[in-house]
């Protein structure tokens, strides 16, 4: 049996406890450790043998960094726009969505019946159609082999338009199920969420891409439970020539400090510090600083502590994970293996029913069931040009 003990670092300091036991326990409150010491004591040292493998055992096999010109020869071979009529293969039913450059409506498969997503835009100048390119290249890229990127079906170049059809999410995007006040997110469905996002931004960052737009509207989900990252415009391909990037792109409230600096070089912890504002934007209903103005919120992300969770009841193992995601440091955050390698993730997977039936239940709540959520307003747009014409 363990007894509770408050004064955890001073025993640190008088090497009478491990300083990195010291430190995890003092994580818990002493309700924890008065209503289950022992619990408290191997949730820690869970917590520190994770994090122990995590940087012992890396076993992600990260793709060799392609040069430009490699990049250039892939994006030509992975999208091929069909010129024929789209609509003697898609009947087009009606128009869900909108925003930024681009339409969205409800199609139909003719010869299958199957219901999918058109994303249709023009595309009349050079850098739009370079830009849309490095999009559906991305995308194709990394969703052959996982089934957490949204699947693009088909793209067609026809009547001076861009038509793009994608897998069809029938419960549209996590942002219209967060911060709702009748059906709150519980700890589990939130950490199944989790699990299932940062195993698409796994995929991303083991082909050293850069997806830089990770919030809830981008986040797709269907009503078998499935969740996907979609929308790939802000997305960059490091290769050898650019190993990281300056462009301050993405939606300000999930930037990540480095990015909004914007004087060295940023890598794939950009995404895991909007992960980590994610998470919190899961569990608080909002990210943090909403409804403040550009400059104070671009100003409070780079110089205040880092966000953590609101209120008292949340696991110390969730508020751990947010942390090691939420580090001001790039070096010091997780990677998206050691995400998905955290004691919170551990058992995520089978909270799936649990979250089937919370959208089940947020149907009879919201009345809009748009496809998705596709806002104009992304911060660093005028910037998003710039940086496709990289390639």
């Amino acid at each position: 049996m363990v007894r509770y003990e408050a004064e955890d670092d001073k025993l640190a300091k008088e090497n009478l406890l491990p300083q990195e036991i010291a430190r995890q326990l003092s994580k818990f409150k002493r309700e924890d450790f008065q209503r289950s010491p022992d619990d408290v004591v191997n949730t820690a040292l869970r917590m520190i043998e994770g994090k122990n493998n995590i940087h012992q055992n890396i076993i992600m096999q990260m793709d060799r960094l392609p040069s430009n010109q490699e990049f250039i020869q892939t994006l030509e071979q992975e999208v091929v726009f069909l010129k024929d009529n789209p609509e003697d293969k898609y009947e087009m039913i009606k128009e869900i969505g909108f925003g930024g450059f681009a339409r969205i409506y409800l199609a139909k498969e003719l010869s299958t019946g199957q219901l999918v997503a058109l994303k249709y835009m023009k595309a009349s100048k050079k850098k739009e159609k370079t830009a849309i390119i490095n999009e559906i290249g991305i995308m194709k890229i990394c969703n052959k082999n996982c089934p957490n990127i949204v699947q693009c079906k088909d793209v067609y170049e026809f009547n001076k338009k861009i038509w793009i059809f994608l897998e069809l999410m029938d419960c549209g995007s996590l942002t219209q199920y967060v911060g709702n006040d009748r059906l709150v997110l519980t700890e589990e469905i939130c950490s199944y969420i989790l699990m299932q996002t940062v195993r698409g931004l796994f995929t991303l960052h083991s082909k050293n891409i850069m997806h830089r737009d990770i919030k809830s509207d981008n986040i797709l989900i269907n009503q078998q439970g499935d969740i996907k990252l979609a929308d790939f415009g802000y997305s960059a391909q490091l290769t050898k020539e650019k190993q990281g990037r300056k462009t301050r792109v993405g939606t300000i409230y999930w930037m990540a400090p480095e990015l909004i600096k914007g004087k060295k070089n940023y890598d794939s912890k950009v995404d895991i510090w909007s992960f980590g504002i994610f998470a919190l934007e899961l569990a608080d209903g909002e990210p943090p600083y909403l409804g403040k103005s550009q400059a104070k919120i671009l100003l409070k992300i780079v110089q205040k502590e880092a966000p953590a969770l609101k209120g008292t009841h949340w696991s110390p193992e969730f508020r751990d994970f947010v942390s090691k995601c939420l580090m001001k440091e790039p070096e010091e955050r997780m990677s998206a293996e050691q995400c998905l390698k955290h004691p919170f993730l551990m058992n995520a997977e089978q909270n799936r029913g649990k979250f089937i039936e919370y959208i089940k239940q947020m149907q009879s709540v919201i009345k809009n069931r748009a496809t998705s959520t596709f806002d104009g307003e992304d911060y660093g747009e005028d910037q998003r040009e710039e940086d496709k014409s990289d390639f």
